[in-house]
């Protein structure tokens, strides 16, 4: 017998220890062999793909490249053989082709490959510098790319005028702080003093009054049953509706009120209300002092400096007052447009318009044949006529009438070098106004038979996701990467060099396009249109400080750029010429729409000079068209839009567009507007967002940059990721 020792095993135990660790070593030996054999048969699976494209593919040796294998590869993967299968060799070993080249994980393998690139490259990569970019950045989608390198660029840069507390000026010496600080809270700030909220209600009293009264003048207004016979029985072009104007003295009134007109006002007394409670009780003595408006106003006329707008929306801007009259004296001077005209010409031109807007009211058959007061809102800006007892109208001393004549505006241009001005003539009051209004209202008719005029962002939005989208999938892989052209237009000074004569012209050939050639009635239209046009455009006189005097202008030729009409006649007049070219542009054509003095295209071409050629179809007469031309990107009204020839997808892809140099310039938290308005403000940004992501990943985005601005505005947090909840998915789904 056999006593075991203390710390001494027994044989048994002992050889099981041993069996154990003999299966465990048989076990190591096949998972060695097991992985050498998966290693091997990935390799092996590696060297086929590789095959197919004219590559190699070697662990230990270089890998033999083909100049044609290696664009064949990356243009059917989007990768690059070589960092995958030298400075990567560990990610093929680890995962077989069927996995890292299975289409639908290619943005996932694009992204390690690029990540490792960045890290790893020498030169080290430098955001600044294009030639530390690896090849594989040309390969993956441009939000993706930047996504990604935006991981690497300094904090500095990322933080950097993303929201400025700045102006922008041309001032030769220092602005104080006070007054930039001032300034940038925006054109639309309002102090939030005290307001005596009975003269609101008083003056919401008196436009009551004035509604029913206009109303009431308009007891020949048809039924809901009235109407639909008439549309049977009347031509749809004399049921056009009359906008409406508020006319006659603030008495009280003492009819009984229409019962729809009642309801509506009533709506609307509940909003003001609303407005009112909401709005900031404070008195002048505690007022906000963040926006102090008193001392930057006396700073500016002490040192002669004007606050302006900026073309295309991009902040306030200081001016000089000597530039600012030298940039308008030159502009008037220098454009054919316009010319310097003394008070009696004026006064006559003033007074010739006044008669040919009496003609239309009381003298014009065509006028009087629309249903409703059109005779009377042609001439809503004019003194009522004198009659006589029986109803006969008097000759009026027009002579002896007062007139708003607009004053010409400028806005600088910031955003040219060096800067200049945007000519404004604000036609808001001019007698004229309203015979332009209804102008509109016409020639809004006939845009539907212009499918190319855009409307909005969203009608492009939408074109690109129907039809251009169905257009592009039925292209090759070839056609899409080598046979897109995105191209940009710009009408240089559309409105002012527009030809009037021709112009006229070119209308009246619409109008009768539209309403049918050959018959009396659409000559009858045409003839209406063309008066009007006449009317709005003949003989518009503004004033203007030239040379340091203050002068009448008669604007002789170009579009009268403050009218109501004038887009409408813009986008008419450029689509005259667009309808007549020939078939073999429309062929090329994709996508054509424009809107106003902005065109866009895309164009299918063989090569750049073919689709210079086609381009140069579409012509003017007497305007200069300044095209861009670009294989991946274009900038069209407030849209990025760009592509990715290398991808399989086939569509365009568009983002909001943030213009260089904008200030981003929002109503500040101690603005004096009421708490609706902002919020309203901030949701309409949200709406804009919506349409102009093509994917929710950027409208994500756009979302907390929005957020940010905000917030560097003054607005509380809490707040604004309240704003932003209740109206993102509505918004997106909308």
């Amino acid at each position: 017998m056999h006593r075991k020792e203390k710390g001494q095993e027994s044989r048994s135990r002992q050889g099981c220890r041993k069996e154990i660790q003999g299966k465990e070593r048989q076990r190591q030996g096949r998972r060695t062999l097991d992985e050498a054999k998966v290693k091997g048969q990935q390799e092996e699976e590696w060297q086929e793909v590789g095959a197919a494209f004219l590559l190699s593919f070697s662990q230990t040796d270089s890998v033999s490249v083909s100049g044609l294998g290696l664009f064949n590869f990356s243009d059917s993967y989007g990768l690059d053989w070589v960092l995958l299968t030298d400075d990567m060799c560990f990610l093929c070993m680890s995962y077989p082709p069927s996995i890292l080249l299975d289409r639908s994980l290619h943005p996932l393998v694009q992204v390690c490959c690029l990540v490792f690139t960045l890290c790893s490259t020498v030169p080290k990569f430098n955001i600044f510098d294009h030639t530390t970019y690896p090849f594989i950045s040309t390969l993956i989608e441009q939000d993706l790319l930047f996504l990604v390198m935006s991981w690497f660029a300094p904090q500095w840069l990322l933080g950097s005028h993303r929201f400025t507390n700045r102006l922008h000026s041309n001032l030769d010496f220092e602005m104080l702080k006070e007054v930039i600080r001032t300034f940038s809270a925006g054109m639309k700030f309002i102090s939030p003093i005290a307001m005596k909220k009975s003269l609101v209600l008083e003056s919401w009293e008196e436009f009551c009054d004035q509604a029913y009264r206009s109303w009431d003048s308009a007891d020949s207004r048809p039924s809901k049953h009235e109407l639909d016979e008439l549309k049977e029985l009347t031509d749809p072009f004399y049921l056009l509706p009359i906008p409406f104007k508020l006319k006659g003295l603030a008495e009280p009134y003492d009819g009984t009120p229409d019962k729809d007109i009642q309801s509506v006002l009533h709506a609307g007394l509940t909003e003001l209300n609303s407005l009112l409670q909401n709005m900031p009780n404070m008195d002048r003595n505690n007022r906000s002092v963040d926006v102090e408006l008193k001392d930057a106003l006396e700073w500016c006329f002490n040192n002669s400096v004007l606050v302006k707008p900026t073309d295309k929306n991009l902040g306030t801007a200081l001016v000089s007052t000597v530039w600012y009259e030298e940039k308008v004296s030159t502009f008037i001077t220098n454009n054919k447009g316009y010319q310097i005209i003394d008070i009696d010409l004026a006064c006559t031109l003033v007074i010739q318009t006044v008669g040919r807007i009496c003609d239309l009211c009381f003298n014009n058959t065509t006028t009087t044949a629309f249903h409703g007061e059109l005779s009377w809102f042609l001439g809503s800006r004019l003194p009522p006529p004198h009659k006589e007892v029986d109803g006969t109208l008097l000759e009026d001393d027009w002579e002896t009438i007062t007139v708003s004549l607009p004053v010409f505006n400028g806005l600088p241009k910031i955003h040219k070098s060096p800067w200049g001005i945007r000519p404004v003539i604000p036609c808001h009051s001019v007698v004229q106004g309203p015979v332009s209004e209804f102008l509109s209202v016409i020639l809004k008719t006939l845009l539907a038979g212009h499918p190319q005029i855009l409307t909005s962002t969203k009608d492009l939005v939408h074109c690109l996701e129907t039809s251009v989208h169905d257009k592009l999938a039925c292209l090759s892989l070839l056609q899409w990467r080598n046979n897109i052209y995105i191209c940009t237009a710009d009408i240089e000074g559309f409105y002012t060099n527009v030809p009037i004569t021709d112009c006229e012209h070119k209308l009246e050939d619409l109008v009768l396009d539209h309403f049918g050639r050959g018959t009396c009635e659409s000559r009858v239209k045409a003839a209406f249109v063309k008066e009007l046009f006449s009317v709005q455009q003949d003989d518009l006189v503004f004033t203007a400080k030239v040379n340091g005097a203050w002068e009448y202008i008669q604007q002789v030729n170009g579009l009268a750029m403050g009218m109501l009409a004038a887009p409408d006649i813009a986008n008419l007049y450029a689509a005259w010429y667009k309808k007549r070219l020939p078939i073999a542009f429309h062929r090329k054509m994709i996508l054509f729409k424009h809107y106003i003095d902005d065109i866009i295209c895309i164009v299918y071409a063989d090569s750049l000079s073919q689709c210079e050629q086609t381009l140069g179809l579409y012509n003017i007469p007497g305007l200069k068209l300044n095209w861009e031309i670009s294989r991946t990107n274009a900038v069209f009204l407030d849209l990025d839009i760009w592509r990715s020839p290398s991808s399989r997808d086939h569509r365009l892809k568009y983002r909001p567009y943030q213009k260089p140099m904008n200030n981003f310039e929002r109503l500040p938290w101690c603005t004096g507007h009421a708490l609706q308005l902002l919020r309203g403000a901030f949701k309409s940004e949200v709406h804009r967002f919506a349409v102009a992501s093509w994917s929710t990943h950027i409208y994500n985005e756009e979302l907390v940059w929005l957020k940010d601005l905000y917030i560097s505005h003054g607005y509380p947090l809490a707040t604004v990721i309240q704003w932003i909840k209740s109206s993102k998915e509505i918004a997106y789904k909308n």
